[in-house]
């Protein structure tokens, strides 16, 4: 949001960030979409596509 408040600003549309100074929440980071067995099993599904050759393209 307070992008699209910046580029107001800068388009003299608003006269200030109503955001400037705001301090934005962390968001906790996270890898973990898949879990160890599903990477496994997507690993392995590729590598016997690509040893088959049927991988598209």
């Amino acid at each position: 949001m307070a992008t699209l408040f910046n580029w107001a600003q800068r388009q003299c549309l608003i006269p200030g960030n109503p955001l400037r100074g705001v301090e934005r929440p962390v968001a906790p980071s996270s890898i973990d979409f898949f879990s160890h067995d599903e990477v496994e099993r997507i690993l392995r599904a590729a590598m016997e596509r690509a040893q088959s050759g049927t991988l598209p393209g």
